[in-house]
């Protein structure tokens, strides 16, 4: 087995860069396009981030693309509108008309995002994107979300390959090593790890 072979084996998956809107633009009729619509989109990763904050961007772009330039989204960087982990709520609350970002920040006030976000040995992304559009995964994670309360609407916007399992001064030996490290963790990797004995703390990334 490969190196690269391995880490897409053992890591853990990370669905990235959910755009949580309060309706989903497929589904407004043509008629909702006759008034200019302004939304401001907090983000929860860098624009200048490969993979994880780029996105967003372009996710703006397409959407005044598909609208015929009737809806313009300004992009916010993080914490100059909404910090990271507040996205959700300020979505739900209609602060904001839509946020981009990692559903897995979302676990502390919804537990089950992580089961479509970052599961250990989980799917590969290809895999993952079929099950999602196809399989019964995007309706799924809208009853999530509405079973907890919020008003909001999630649309797959990308998707990363797995991380591997970390960068560590010391090497790992055993199970035991993790008793009492301070690491950066999140999903449900991160709670096998605290499951170990280690002090994990979630920080957006970039």
């Amino acid at each position: 087995m490969t190196q690269k072979e391995t880490r897409t084996t053992t890591a853990r998956l990370a669905a990235t860069a959910i755009a949580i809107a309060g309706a989903a633009l497929a589904t407004l009729p043509q008629s909702a396009f006759a008034d200019k619509l302004r939304w401001k989109m907090p983000v929860a990763f860098s624009t200048n981030l490969p993979g994880l904050g780029t996105p967003a961007a372009w996710v703006a772009e397409q959407l005044t693309t598909a609208s015929d330039g009737s809806i313009q989204v300004k992009v916010f960087e993080p914490g100059k509108l909404v910090p990271p982990f507040e996205i959700l709520q300020s979505v739900s609350d209609g602060k904001v008309s839509a946020g981009y970002t990692w559903i897995g920040y979302d676990q502390g006030k919804v537990p089950a995002v992580p089961l479509f976000a970052a599961v250990p040995f989980g799917l590969k992304p290809w895999s993952y994107a079929g099950w999602y559009m196809y399989g019964g995964g995007h309706d799924m994670l809208q009853e999530v979300y509405k079973n907890k309360g919020f008003n909001v609407h999630a649309q797959f916007c990308g998707i990363i390959g797995p991380e591997t399992a970390g960068w560590y001064k010391e090497p790992i030996k055993s199970l035991k090593d993790y008793d009492g490290m301070k690491i950066r963790f999140a999903g449900l990797g991160g709670k096998v790890l605290q499951k170990l004995g280690a002090s994990v703390t979630m920080m957006p990334g970039g």
